[in-house]
């Protein structure tokens, strides 16, 4: 009978090589000290680092030092699992690539390694959701966006009829009930035209302006209105002058421009507190500005809100709560360009952030 022979550390080692790279994935296998002890080839890649500059490296040493967040937040994912031997998944925001600033948006899993009872180290499996499924994520966002958007006049529409149905409704009342149910239809056809636009423009398609002349002030009124019976815990304040000029623009688009932003701020402010919608004229256009009370903001960051998507910061006194991830506003930058405009981030006061958008004052619908 043959001899066995019982394999070497270094033959564990190579096996342990070989299949990590036969992983599509990025892999890091970790100790309980956080030192890495093995990458594969797509985390190589992923990186920009090679696999002998990284072996026996603490993971702090890997992550450029610009990064403090991601170190934190992975921190928290890393500790968790080893001290309670559970699988920890995650969405986050990672500056992986040496001399490089540019955050990648990665998701992915952490899974602890056992070994003789207890808990050896870690293996972080992570892909880049900005060079891999994209689509896939811009995708997610539309549905939402979509099923969001029409719920509200879905169930307006469903509970009108429902009373007609139940022959409850006196005459009066049935004739009102039916005329909501007008309303709201031109309201989902108005909408599923504006995700038609929102999808086209997400493909890089041309899109069609349906330009007309219109008063400002009651364009903002209408949709303060609607968001403010979308959320009521919200306070919304409205600072326009009277005397704003008509403009030709595309209502529609501008509607969904100032939904936008208004929902941005509602998600930065946590669904709490107030927000301003301000709006003045200069010589040769319009200038709308959302303000909100949420976090601050670098430099950096504010140049993120025009991302697909970003991520909200914890507030102070939310201890180590992750990052929260939103939809940015890629679309919003679009449309208003295609309108004419521009969009751009300030930053007047220690807390909160304003939006200001401009559109040209034109009064031809041509």
């Amino acid at each position: 009978m043959p001899t066995q022979t019982l394999p070497t550390t270094k033959d564990k080692t190579l096996f342990l090589a070989s299949v990590l790279n036969y992983i599509k994935d990025a892999v890091w296998v970790l100790d309980a000290d956080l030192r890495i002890l093995d990458i594969n080839t797509a985390a190589c890649q992923l990186l920009g680092w090679r696999r002998e500059q990284v072996i026996g490296l603490s993971y702090y040493d890997v992550l450029p030092a610009t990064s403090s967040f991601d170190h934190k937040n992975l921190s928290q994912y890393l500790n968790q699992s080893i001290s309670y031997a559970e699988e920890v998944s995650f969405l986050h925001g990672l500056t992986l690539s040496p001399g490089n600033d540019r955050t990648t948006i990665v998701e992915g899993i952490i899974h602890p390694l056992m070994g003789q009872g207890y808990v050896t180290g870690a293996a972080i499996v992570f892909r880049s959701i900005s060079s891999h499924t994209k689509t896939e994520r811009l995708q997610a966002d539309f549905i939402s966006m979509a099923s969001h958007s029409l719920r509200n006049p879905l169930m307006s529409i469903q509970s009108s009829m429902d009373y007609i149905l139940e022959g409850q409704a006196s005459e009066i009342k049935s004739k009102h009930l039916l005329e909501n149910v007008r309303v709201q239809s031109q309201k989902m056809a108005i909408l599923l035209q504006e995700l038609l636009d929102t999808s086209q423009i997400a493909s890089g398609k041309e899109i069609l302006l349906r330009t007309q002349l219109l008063g400002v002030v009651p364009l903002i009124e209408t949709v303060a209105q609607e968001f403010r019976s979308l959320y009521p815990e919200m306070l919304l304040q409205l600072n326009a002058l009277s005397t704003l000029p008509a403009i030709a623009t595309d209502k529609i688009k501008v509607e969904l421009v100032l939904r936008n932003l208004l929902n941005h701020a509602r998600l930065r402010n946590k669904s709490r507190g107030r927000i301003r919608l301000t709006v003045n004229s200069r010589s040769k256009d319009i200038v709308f500005s959302v303000s909100d009370e949420g976090a601050s903001l670098d430099i950096e960051q504010r140049g993120q809100i025009f991302w697909h998507i970003y991520s909200l910061e914890p507030e102070k006194g939310e201890g180590d709560a992750p990052y929260e991830y939103v939809i940015g506003l890629f679309i919003t930058r679009r449309l208003v360009e295609l309108l004419g405009g521009s969009i751009w981030v300030t930053q007047p006061n220690a807390k909160g952030i304003d939006v200001n958008f401009t559109l040209p004052i034109r009064r031809h619908t041509g």
